[in-house]
């Protein structure tokens, strides 16, 4: 995979034309109550961090499946540039339903921290969306990304089951 390629696409498009950091003071970077934020890193990507100074890869275990991934820290911030192509999607991601059909969606893990997860797609920059859909087919097209995006989908499917058994214990 081309990663390189997917990151000059996404370069300068973000989910508002304005920096949507500022509506959050950047939560999505910010470590919570000592735990360290990362990022799960798409098949191969973590070749473009071995060696960069203020970048770990560690790997980790997705879910309840048992599927191991890397995810990246970085610390205290990355670059703009060098972000991470989940950085890059954020607060979208390219989900692959049970049928194998490709949609973006709002990502539902963002719901604790980023204020965009409460819009609609529609609300987002245009450009944005567009080269999330565009990145989201050429990852779907590469056997092994497709696999792990179906993988973390199902990831993000309990994710969803969790919060709503949580909230219904309040109803």
């Amino acid at each position: 995979m081309d990663y390189n390629y997917l990151y000059r696409k996404l370069n300068n498009r973000t989910p508002l034309k304005n920096d949507c950091g500022k509506l959050c003071s950047n939560a999505c970077c910010i470590d919570v109550d000592g735990d360290e934020m990362g990022m799960y890193l798409f098949p191969g990507e973590e070749e473009m961090f071995y060696g960069k100074e203020g970048f770990r890869v560690e790997e980790t275990v997705l879910g309840a499946m048992d599927k191991k991934v890397k995810i990246l820290f970085c610390k205290p911030y990355c670059k703009r540039s060098e972000r991470p192509l989940a950085c890059r999607i954020f607060p979208l991601f390219p989900y692959i339903d049970l049928m194998g059909e490709l949609k973006i969606i709002i990502d539902p893990r963002g719901r604790p921290m980023c204020p965009l997860y409460k819009r609609e797609i529609c609300d987002l920059n245009g450009a944005f969306v567009r080269g999330v859909t565009h990145i989201g087919k050429i990852l779907a097209n590469d056997p092994e990304c497709f696999d792990y995006l179906f993988s973390l989908s199902r990831y993000i499917d309990d994710y969803v089951r969790d919060v709503i058994d949580g909230l219904e214990k309040y109803i």
